[in-house]
């Protein structure tokens, strides 16, 4: 059949045959070929019953295996390396950077189809990198396959596999797979591999393997070290330490002009200024996200915008880099960093509306970190669980979350630490002062990092001091403005019980203002002060009392609330009744809804929307869509607009 051709048409469907899909880009400057010397040749073979479709565009079953069978190996090979030559020049001149790396993956392809496995898996290695550092995964995930089908060594496919998983948030399995091959690796791919894994080691909180792969590789010429050691030193509380290094990271980007080291400098630089001026740490990472995106760097643009939204959460109650980070990784489907995205986004709610307000929130982290596989994000989302249930003072469902998450493997370090902290903030939320003070002020000194959580603990310790009539011995707060509501309540404390009336007054005042856009943890930082005006007889504790109760009703906070009846009952006042209960239908209260949750879907039912819901009750609309997802998880309907016709059925009296 083939033998029927004339030699020029046969030397243009042999072409066609090597490459594959009939890309006209391709097949004419590797067949040397003129438009009509093509078409004729396609036009025979299409007669030939070759090809079919239009303008015979597609090859007929066990048409280009015949084509390719009758090719000398040696011919094939070099118009194989012919066609990636022209797909990597097309690459180099894509304008999209999902077009180039098409194009590069299809080279690969067709070295691997001709049997060069070495280039194939050189090219797989290259798009792969590619991919991960741009965030598509699809294709990394699909050329790092390419890769290992083409035998490439295994401390070069650890290097990306590695930095795949980190991207994914699977840092267990990075640890795990780098480790496997670290020792056999030498040279610049060893020293490549200890950094990635320092870094993975860092994020699954494994300090003590960190610091074993540094003194591998560190020097102090080893500059390129100098930002994981940096972001080593800022987790271990060595400040001037981290400072050095983040110069030196600096420094070397600089020198090297690679973009990927300034990123990773100005990130180190970032979290060295986290704890103490987060304002500055984000305009740091926000240079580390503008470089990201002036290369195309989109995963670590995504990195970048998350550490932003960490310092906003640290500067005040809005971190509006959440929303945008969490965007641009589901958009790239980086589910992993859309994950971490919530767990700040979660712990951020606990902190401004309550445990109730978070619910949602952190059952959906809950659920997308089993399915996806991710045991240290597990291990985060059950820490963030035991976190609501301690400041909500409900020691039995914080002994269950305990339980919980430590399914997942034993506390590291300072996990455990920050455990038993937890435990002793319930003891304190439920009025156990005598008992959960000492416990938390001896356990806030092993609590480290520029974190919300620490702050309050330390914050709640700082006021226990106070009320206990001593000074505060413990270490620095960060400089959220939480940090400054507990340093003024624990003067207002000491001022109060040294008999400066005034001086409390005000200080009380200011914090007070300070801790408003923080319902869900203001209250237990007050209760302390409370209890300390109502044993002491100094200040006027019943008016707050009586207000930080309906609060603590609204917020979910059952322990605290209870504390608070037992405070006022103590005083001699009187104990006014829970009015949040009483106006929810008995099926929605066994379901768990709150009342502000009933407030909200009171209002949908009448046709409100989030907007107008949010100005009636002074909420976010943020907010009012977490209470929204709340209540269609807890009345198991699909929609707002099942609830509304729910509520106007009447069906919820008996949910």
């Amino acid at each position: 059949m083939l033998g029927s051709l004339d030699s020029a048409h046969r030397r243009v469907l042999e072409v066609a045959a090597v490459i594959g899909a009939l890309r006209w880009e391709v097949l004419l400057p590797v067949a040397e070929a003129d438009d009509g010397l093509v078409f004729a040749a396609l036009n025979a073979a299409t007669e030939l019953d070759l090809l079919s479709g239009t303008q015979g565009a597609d090859w007929n079953p066990g048409a280009r295996e015949a084509v390719l069978g009758g090719l000398p190996g040696w011919q094939r090979s070099i118009l194989t390396r012919r066609a990636v030559t022209v797909m990597l020049d097309l690459a180099e001149r894509a304008v999209e950077a999902e077009t180039a790396a098409l194009w590069r993956q299809r080279g690969a392809e067709l070295y691997e189809e001709s049997g060069d496995l070495d280039e194939a898996g050189e090219l797989y290695l290259l798009v792969a990198r590619d991919g991960s550092v741009r965030g598509d995964l699809t294709i990394a995930d699909t050329t790092l396959a390419g890769a290992r089908r083409c035998g490439m060594p295994a401390v070069r496919m650890a290097i990306e596999e590695v930095r795949l998983a980190c991207l994914k948030g699977q840092y267990q399995r990075a640890v795990a797979i780098g480790c496997e091959v670290v020792e056999s690796a030498t040279g610049e791919q060893h020293l490549e591999l200890c950094r990635l894994l320092a870094w993975a080691a860092i994020a699954a909180q494994d300090f003590e393997l960190c610091k074993a792969l540094m003194a591998q590789v560190w020097d102090e010429d080893d500059w390129a070290s100098a930002g994981v050691r940096s972001r080593m030193a800022t987790l271990l509380g060595e400040e001037e330490l981290a400072e050095k290094y983040a110069q030196t990271a600096i420094l070397y980007a600089e020198r090297t002009g690679d973009p990927e080291e300034l990123y990773l400098a100005e990130l180190a630089r970032g979290h060295c200024e986290l704890a103490r001026r987060p304002d500055l740490a984000a305009v740091a990472f926000g240079r580390a996200r503008r470089v990201a995106a002036e290369h195309g760097l989109v995963s670590l643009r995504v990195v970048a915008l998350l550490r932003m939204g960490h310092a906003e959460m640290l500067s005040g109650p809005e971190a509006p880099s959440l929303l945008s980070a969490r965007d641009l990784a589901e958009e790239c489907g980086l589910a992993g960093l859309v994950l971490q995205v919530d767990l700040l986004r979660a712990e951020l709610l606990l902190l401004t509306e309550g445990p109730a307000a978070a619910s949602a929130l952190i059952a959906q982290a809950q659920d997308s970190a089993v399915a996806a596989e991710h045991p240290h994000l597990r291990l985060r989302v059950g820490l963030l669980s035991i976190y609501a249930r301690a400041f909500a003072g409900d020691q039995v469902g914080l002994e269950r979350a305990i339980t919980e998450a430590g399914r997942y493997g034993p506390f590291p370090e300072p996990t455990r630490s920050l455990v038993e902290s937890l435990r002793a903030a319930a003891q304190v939320a439920v009025g156990n002062l005598d008992q959960g003070g000492p416990a938390l002020a001896a356990g806030v000194a092993d609590v480290r990092g520029a974190d919300l959580l620490s702050t309050q603990l330390v914050g709640l310790a700082q006021v226990l001091i106070a009320a206990a009539g001593r000074t505060w011995q413990g270490r620095s707060a960060t400089a959220h403005p939480l940090a400054a509501v507990a340093a003024d309540y624990a003067a207002a404390v000491t001022a109060g019980l040294d008999g400066k009336a005034t001086e409390a007054a005000e200080l009380l005042a200011r914090a007070n203002s300070g801790s408003a856009p923080y319902k869900g943890v203001s209250g237990l930082l007050r209760f302390p002060l409370l209890v300390s005006q109502a044993e002491k007889g100094w200040g006027e504790p019943l008016s707050q009392l009586r207000a930080d109760l309906v609060a603590h009703q609204e917020i979910g906070s059952t322990g605290l609330a209870e504390a608070n009846r037992w405070l006022l009952r103590s005083a001699g006042a009187k104990v006014p009744h829970s009015t949040g209960h009483a106006e929810i239908p008995s099926g929605l209260l066994a379901a768990g809804v709150t009342k502000r949750e009933m407030d909200v879907l009171t209002m949908l039912a009448t046709g409100d929307t989030n907007a107008e819901i949010a100005e009636r009750f002074g909420l976010s609309v943020r907010t009012v869509e977490t209470h929204v997802s709340s209540l269609l998880r807890k009345t198991d309907l699909r929609d707002r607009r099942q609830l509304r016709a729910a509520c106007l059925q009447r069906r919820f009296d008996h949910v």
